[in-house]
């Protein structure tokens, strides 16, 4: 489920240039309260979730590492999810809208860095929230970003996009609603926020699709949170992509080089997930 905070939006089509974008309706005329802390990321654990592969070997592993089954681990739990899925390119081309929204993300942080942060606002037809609350201005960028729809897949990617937000959010220690300090953004921090995007995509998704493995089990809600932090952690960890070397305040993300670092950023990670 998402936040009382963000409302729906319906979905958009392809991203854009931070310098051409879409023309989207204004999320924030919806939205008359909001709070005035950047509230967390939900989990999605929808009740059916999508079932697309062969699951019953992954959810079985999931289901006895949640039980704390000898032999069973996180990390071969991964493992099992991509095979489950066909491996980890297919798993990889079967994450468009992730990365679709996480090149959207990537080219709003970019104009933010290259235009300042209410130019950016004003370039994405979101001028009227420049001087509201940080907490309104971050859900209305979701809105933008990562718009909700009816599917898991929808839900999966807004809830990796809420993540990364939330994680610039702490960073530039944003509670004083002072949005400013994001022009301080540099390609490191891009860099942090796409692979951050793309990480918690990953673990959305593993979450839904086989989440119900966990609560099946005979385990408390604790324990069952704690494995759930478990495979969050590791998909953190374990999930990495080299590209310091590219310049990314001189890359549109949603075409060209740009679009194929997404798809290769996505790629590698659950090639490793599949190791």
């Amino acid at each position: 489920m998402l936040p009382p905070w963000a409302p729906p939006v319906q979905p958009e089509e392809e991203p854009t240039s931070p310098n051409e974008p879409a023309s989207t309706p204004n999320p924030s005329d919806e939205m008359e309260q909001a709070p005035t802390t950047m509230p967390i990321s939900p989990s999605i654990n929808p009740q059916n979730p999508e079932e697309t592969g062969n699951w019953g070997g992954a959810k079985g592993y999931m289901a006895k590492t949640a039980s704390g089954s000898s032999g069973y681990t996180i990390s071969k739990g991964a493992k099992a999810y991509v095979k489950a899925m066909g491996g980890a390119r297919k798993a990889s081309r079967a994450a468009r809208v992730g990365k679709t929204s996480t090149a959207r993300l990537g080219n709003f942080l970019r104009s933010i860095s290259e235009n300042g942060f209410e130019e950016t606002l004003r370039r994405y037809g979101l001028a009227d929230l420049i001087g509201q609350p940080a907490a309104k201005v971050f859900a209305s960028i979701a809105d933008l970003i990562a718009p909700s729809g009816a599917t898991n897949e929808d839900a999966n990617t807004r809830a990796a996009v809420l993540d990364a937000l939330e994680n610039l959010y702490v960073q530039f220690e944003l509670e004083n609603d002072d949005l400013t300090k994001l022009e301080a953004l540099g390609e490191q921090d891009i860099r942090i926020a796409i692979l951050d995007c793309c990480k918690a995509y990953i673990y959305e998704k593993w979450l839904q699709q086989l989440g119900l493995a966990i609560e099946r089990k005979a385990i408390t809600a604790n324990e069952a949170l704690a494995k759930e932090q478990e495979a969050k952690n590791f998909i953190k960890e374990a999930v990495n992509y080299d590209f310091e070397n590219k310049s990314l305040l001189n890359m549109d993300f949603s075409r060209g080089e740009g679009k194929l670092l997404i798809n290769n950023i996505f790629t590698e990670a659950y090639l490793i997930l599949e190791q």
